[in-house]
């Protein structure tokens, strides 16, 4: 796969997801990546590490954004309150 043909298919994407078409957008991002890998010598092996890879990084980042909004609001009283 040429250089030139994977920046297309990078800028399709780009055009695609700024337009609101993300399924689509996401099709050919994934088809461009898979390509430019296998042109760079990666074997499928190597691709279903990188998506497994990929899978644990995105679950990270959604249970720290489930955490942050399960967290109580921080209380806005001072800890030193005056005695009466």
């Amino acid at each position: 796969m040429s250089l030139r043909r994977s920046q297309q298919g990078l800028e399709l994407a780009e055009r695609l997801r700024k337009s609101g078409e993300y399924e689509r957008a996401v099709r050919i991002l994934a088809r461009t990546i898979f390509r430019l890998l296998a042109a760079q010598g990666y074997e499928p092996r190597h691709v279903i590490q990188l998506s497994s890879e990929l899978l644990s990084q995105v679950t990270l980042a959604v249970r720290s954004s489930r955490n942050k909004e399960a967290l109580p609001p921080v209380a806005s009283t001072s800890v030193y309150q005056e005695s009466a």
